[in-house]
């Protein structure tokens, strides 16, 4: 492996020398090119040096910005490892992973200052940087200022690059360590597989803090040469018009976000989608439905589903760009492999269901401060996702469920991804979440939260009857609860966690 390919600092380096004045950054403000982000890159690393050494956790907790992409290489540059931090997160979640992380040195926004201030755990942080307004003197742009003299730090593939923490569906947030080698990794495999252009522009407007944004929509291309095009998500309708301004041809989005762009009006869309070369759903599996929706109204651009775990440095699988199948997230990346196991750990044949387990040098090394309570596992270098799947004849992976949404009545197996499409196929339904709720009798009853299309009116009686054309009457859920709209996280997954305790409680 090449010298420049030993940590995305050097490979932003690289690419900085090779097109120094294309654009990498497009921001709502203006735009940093490649020598500009280099030399703030090389600014902050010089101070960073100062306060810091190589190893060091340093924390991330900022608003999507181009400074926190230079912080996030600086930290790189100086063979110190980056911690994302939710910005939504109050004072006591942050004082979690300020302590679990053993964080001495963060870059906050001033806007973020109350909170940080609350943290019980901030007195542990000796170097702190503030982020501010462009057009205040903080302490990030008083840095900037100065001449500077600067040596990167001698990085080596197995060394720690960042720690991301889950989204904490099991309990508090772990945090996952990964290296150099799992992020160079996964660099390479997208690349690859979508055959990435120098002259792409990936639209980013969900939170850095997750993996699956700031690895494959902010790394990735800024690494190989491409543009990040940073936004504010205030609607569809400021998304929409920002992607035809700033000529997007990469778009990712969660089934959230696609369904509020299904709902935008089509004069809007012309502009935009004769650029966009592909739309890549993440994050959850997408109702079918709205999959067909998206295809039919963004004719231009290739439609895929990808599937990744921030354990595996996001991206497993995707489907190849010139075979689609829609409902499948597609076939492993590189040389990744993936196997579909029993509660034996025997493998499983084509269209059976059981645990994904997948292989690759992107897998994380470890868990931070392990316990047993962790979402996966790592055993002989395969990591076990908890995830329920099946792989087809041609290799293609369809997501079913988690292995802790599996619902066991009466020793039958049931899987919400079976029923809830059912339940959404019927009139007025938007979206539905089967749970398992505690039997004494049958160990665990299924139990389905709808939420309604707007002015809809839900017969749960006439639901019932429909449901029966469609599935056993053991599958059939035995409670329906009608909510708002349904609990999610960050990333835009339905947190079942919140749905199971909810419905668990309401007899206790």
């Amino acid at each position: 492996m090449a010298n420049n390919e030993t940590s995305i600092y050097n490979l932003l380096k690289h690419t900085a020398l090779l097109h120094p004045k294309k654009v990498a950054i497009f921001t709502e403000k203006g735009k940093l090119n490649y020598e500009t982000l280099l030399k703030y890159t090389n600014k902050i690393a010089s101070y960073l040096q100062l306060h810091v050494k190589a190893g060091d956790n340093i924390g991330i907790f900022m608003e999507n910005s181009w400074q926190y992409i230079v912080a996030t290489y600086a930290i790189s540059a100086v063979g110190a490892t980056f911690v994302p931090i939710n910005a939504a997160f109050k004072s006591k979640e942050l004082s979690y992973i300020l302590n679990d992380a053993n964080i001495e040195c963060m870059f906050c926004s001033d806007t973020l200052k109350d909170i940080a201030s609350k943290s019980i755990a901030i007195h542990q942080c000796k170097t702190i940087i503030w982020v501010g307004n462009e057009n205040k003197r903080r302490d990030f742009a008083k840095i900037l200022e100065k001449d500077i003299s600067f040596t990167p730090y001698n990085a080596q593939l197995e060394d720690n690059a960042t720690i991301f923490y889950t989204s904490g569906t099991t309990g508090v947030p772990k945090g996952a360590i990964l290296s150099n080698k799992n992020i160079i990794t996964t660099y390479k495999a997208i690349i690859e597989h979508i055959k990435l252009r120098k002259s792409d522009r990936i639209a980013l407007y969900l939170p850095m803090h997750l993996s699956f944004n700031l690895i494959p929509l902010v790394i990735t291309p800024i690494c190989y040469g491409s543009a990040v095009v940073l936004t504010r998500f205030i609607s569809a309708q400021n998304l929409l018009k920002t992607f035809a301004l700033k000529r997007v041809t990469i778009l990712f989005a969660t089934p959230t976000i696609f369904a509020l762009l299904i709902d935008s009006p089509d004069n809007l869309l012309v502009d935009i989608f004769n650029r966009i070369r592909y739309i890549i759903s993440g994050g959850s599996t997408i109702n079918k439905n709205i999959a067909e929706k998206i295809q039919s109204k963004f004719k231009r651009a290739t439609f895929l589903e990808a599937y990744g775990l921030v354990e595996s440095c996001t991206v497993i699988t995707a489907n190849p760009v010139d075979k689609v199948k829609i409902g499948s997230v597609g076939v492993p990346l590189l040389d990744y492999k993936v196997k579909i196991i029993d509660s034996y750990e025997l493998e499983l044949p084509s269209r059976v269901i059981g645990e994904i387990v997948v292989k690759g040098d992107n897998i994380m090394k470890s868990y931070l401060n392990s316990s047993i309570d962790n979402p996966c596992s790592i055993n002989n270098e395969w990591l076990y996702t908890g995830d329920l799947g099946y792989l087809d004849e041609d290799g293609y992976l369809y997501i079913t469920d988690r292995k802790k949404d599996l619902i066991i009545y009466n020793f039958i197996h049931i899987y919400p991804s079976e029923v809830e499409p059912i339940i959404e196929s019927y009139d007025g339904v938007k979206e539905a979440a089967v749970v398992a709720k505690k039997d004494k009798i049958s160990n665990e009853i299924p139990v389905a939260f709808i939420a309604k299309e707007e002015d809809a009116s839900i017969n749960i009686d006439n639901l019932r009857k429909y449901l029966e054309g469609f599935l056993a009457k053991a599958k059939i859920p035995k409670k329906f609860i009608i909510i708002d709209t349904l609990p999610r996280n960050a990333s835009g997954k339905v947190m079942k966690k919140a749905l199971r305790e909810m419905v668990n409680k309401e007899e206790q």
